[in-house]
């Protein structure tokens, strides 16, 4: 089949399109696979059927209807140079009924991929982006309920939060994230003999703890334990991450590697002793499947973790993960300081993780059941 999968999300860092490049690469031998994915200065991209989509810097609101308009017109113009039997759309890339209406009497069939929560209900103090986000999902889930042959949806957490005021669709799928269980396996490489490593890697964003995780290191730092944080990746807090370990004078506790190749992640983590994802307790969480922390599991690796209802779904409730209340500075440095007592532990400990992932995560089986699905529709 022909399937063009449309998705609002940026390919500027080659990490956030791991779900996209997996599917590709399970996918690409049963079907012709394109692509529409917006950028704002570099594309990375994994494949020559991508049709990008260049996206102004700055205004957020704005930079989502014009990429709304934009993909549309994208849209319309490969449809003139390709047969399309599968159209995947994600709530950013939907089309009006009547612009889906005369595509379906092509006999296109539609498919809507819920893969996050735009907004967290639970706040006491709703944003106007909370407000105007929770308005539009709304609007677009109702749409697709409507007018889409099939929803997908990335956990059942999510499925139900979003659609439990809605009349069932017949035509579900829940596919997680996955992982390569072959690309992210253990190596067998040295740490570093001198200090402890804790490990992170992805978007610097404000929901993530990763600024509350550089404080914790603050308060090893003056507990004299020969510890490190090396952090890969880059984003919106970067600076103010740069200006935490000024001001705490942190050289030497806390590395920044900056933006690294895909390839080249599993060889970094493997040099790690323990990682750490101290996110905060945000409904976004609570319905996602976090790609990384399977990753993590995958190479045998312990996981320090908020205790977030997700996290302790995915790991069981297993040695592979170090649960702390929640991501306050102090929190997070008697979670590091709980591993590196137990640092010869942690090897035993992580291959309770690798274990989980692969008889329940893996990419390939992940996208199998997908297959079966899109053939059933």
């Amino acid at each position: 089949m022909n399937i063009l999968w449309i998705y609002k999300v940026s390919v500027d860092t080659e990490t956030h399109i791991t779900t996209w490049r997996e599917m590709y690469r399970c996918l690409k031998k049963y079907h012709n696979l394109h692509f529409i994915f917006p950028y704002e200065k570099e594309p990375k991209g994994f494949c020559s059927t991508i049709t990008y989509v260049k996206q102004p810097v700055k205004l957020a609101y704005i930079k989502r209807v014009y990429y709304l308009i934009s993909s549309s017109a994208k849209f319309l113009q490969l449809c003139k140079k390709y047969c399309f039997d599968i159209v995947i759309l994600d709530i950013w890339s939907f089309f009006f009924p009547i612009l889906l209406n005369r595509e379906r009497r092509k006999k296109v069939k539609f498919i809507m991929d819920m893969r996050n929560y735009e907004f967290n209900e639970n706040s006491n103090k709703p944003t106007l982006k909370d407000i105007l986000s929770k308005l539009w999902t709304k609007i677009a889930l109702n749409f697709s309920n409507k007018y889409c042959n099939g929803l997908t949806f990335i956990s059942e957490e999510l499925r139900w939060t979003l659609m439990k005021n809605s009349q069932p669709n017949p035509n579900i799928l829940i596919w997680p994230s996955g992982v390569d269980v072959d690309f992210f396996k253990n190596r067998s490489i040295e740490t570093n003999k001198d200090k402890f490593c804790v490990f992170y890697h992805g978007a610097f964003t404000p929901n993530r703890g990763i600024l509350e995780s550089v404080r914790a290191m603050a308060i090893i730092k003056n507990k004299g334990v020969p510890i490190i944080f090396r952090l890969v990746g880059g984003g919106d807090i970067e600076n103010s991450v740069e200006e935490v370990i000024q001001k705490y004078e942190l050289d030497g506790y806390v590395e920044l590697c900056g933006q690294r190749k895909y390839e080249e992640i599993p060889e970094l983590i493997s040099k790690s002793d323990v990682c750490l994802m101290a996110y905060p307790n945000l409904d976004y969480w609570e319905v996602n499947v976090p790609l990384k922390l399977l990753e993590y599991m995958a190479m045998e690796k312990v996981v320090i973790l908020t205790s977030l209802e997700v996290f302790e779904k995915i790991t069981k409730k297993k040695k592979c993960a170090i649960f702390i209340t929640d991501n306050k500075p102090m929190n997070i440095a008697e979670g590091i300081l709980y591993a590196y007592e137990n640092r010869f532990k942690l090897p035993e400990w992580g291959r309770e993780g690798r274990k989980i992932v692969v008889s329940e995560y893996s990419w390939d089986n992940i996208a199998n059941n997908f297959n079966r699905f899109l053939s059933s529709l």
